[in-house]
């Protein structure tokens, strides 16, 4: 064997060796995304549900740095400690003769010939390279993994695009406190306070939800609302509750008239913002029609004018809306992203059914005079109540007392 002949057998088997680790990586690599992906979302999960528990401090903030620093950990150690390991040619050789019975020992025997006599050397690549040829080079090694992870990934990315294209309320609720709504991070130490919703147009008579959201200030003393009443210099003052995010909440009720509004907290105040009355349909009266489930052996019940909802689990909720300007119709929107349509009852309510199934918030909206969704009423919850343990009452005697032998009790 000439010495050119050597040196490209050399090189062949050596490449062979490179093509199995470049497998051996790009399988490991694709293993480690996918962790990666299912270990952040894990952590983003529980990030999102500790947040209402750790308030706006330090315990907040080290939980969004563990939700960003696991991922980061684990993508050191799943995809960045398999991309630049350096693996021994002996170990990728072993690796081969492992998933390929039938080389026995030659790639390693080729290996460990560099060492010996040249003639014994070159013979024994020679010999590995034959039974390298006749099971494809190790081309096979891996294959079928690799396909299978590549779908798999496949399979992640569609359902990431999905998920953000549709964007779930959940996903939509746990971005908002993972990225601190409810206690924006702002530069420097001035107090401020932003308010939503801001500058609006509301229907007349319609009841609106103002939500604060405190900078700098903690554990103010109180909060409150003020609303001036076009024309009228004297404000009403509505406090505002603290909401699990931190936040704070407060309704105003049955506007007719343009009103400015701002909020106060510790003498510090908000910009002032205006809520233009205009003729746009609003949920003025709705009636809710209960409907028990049978094992409750309750009657239906209809609630006037409701507002909050509590009911046994299984339970479905009838609206019947009768807004307070003409509407095509409207819908029911719910916190999880369900939308159930409100269509016309009658010549001036709209009727729609809600499955009381779980835990939630709900509001309505209806179709405007543009033909666009008009928010007709504030947001109220929904109170889903698990059935409780029998219970047996004693109703006679009821209490204790004394019998003879011959009394019946």
């Amino acid at each position: 064997m000439s010495w050119k002949e050597s040196g490209r057998n050399n090189a062949e088997l050596r490449g062979i060796l490179a093509r199995v680790l470049r497998r051996w990586r790009s399988k490991r690599m694709m293993l480690g995304v996918m962790l990666v992906v299912v270990i952040g979302v894990a952590s983003f999960a529980v990030a999102t549900l500790a947040m209402p528990m750790l308030g706006s401090g330090a315990g907040a903030m080290i939980a969004r740095l563990l939700a960003f620093a696991i991922p980061v950990l684990a993508a050191i150690w799943w995809i960045g400690r398999p991309a630049f390991r350096r693996i021994p040619e002996e170990r990728i050789a072993l690796y081969l003769e492992e998933h390929e019975p039938t080389l026995g020992s030659a790639v390693l025997g080729a290996l460990a010939g560099d060492t010996g006599s040249r003639a014994l050397a070159e013979r024994a690549v020679g010999a590995a390279l034959k039974r390298l040829h006749e099971v494809d080079d190790g081309d096979r090694i891996d294959r079928a993994e690799l396909r299978r992870f590549a779908a798999l990934l496949g399979l992640l990315l569609l359902t990431g695009v999905a998920t953000v294209a549709f964007r779930p309320a959940i996903l939509s609720t746990g971005a908002d406190r993972f990225r601190g709504a409810g206690d924006p991070v702002v530069e420097g130490a001035e107090p401020a306070i932003l308010i939503e919703p801001g500058d609006a147009t509301i229907p007349a008579h319609g009841d609106v939800s103002v939500r604060a959201h405190l900078l700098n200030i903690d554990a103010p003393e109180r909060v409150d609302l003020l609303a001036f009443v076009a024309g009228d210099s004297t404000p009403e003052r509505v406090p505002m509750v603290r909401a699990e995010d931190g936040s704070y909440g407060a309704l105003l009720f049955d506007l007719a008239e343009d009103t400015e509004y701002l909020v106060e907290a510790d003498g510090v105040r908000s910009d002032a913002y205006t809520l233009s009355v205009a003729p746009l349909p609003y949920a003025g009266r709705v009636d809710v029609e209960l409907v028990y489930p049978a094992y409750t052996g309750l009657a239906t019940r209809v609630i006037r004018d409701a507002r909050d909802l509590a009911a046994p689990r299984g339970t479905r909720a009838r609206f019947l809306v009768e807004p307070t300007a003409p509407t095509p119709g409207g819908r029911i929107l719910l916190d999880d992203g369900r939308s159930l349509p409100l269509a016309p009852a009658d010549s001036a309510a709209l009727a729609g059914e809600v499955p009381l199934d779980r835990d939630g918030f709900y509001r309505i909206e209806l179709i405007g005079p543009a033909g666009d969704a008009v928010r007709a009423s504030p947001e109220y919850s929904i109170d889903v109540l698990d059935d409780g343990l029998p219970t047996v009452r004693i109703e006679e005697p009821g209490r204790d007392t004394d019998a003879t032998s011959i009394d019946e009790v």
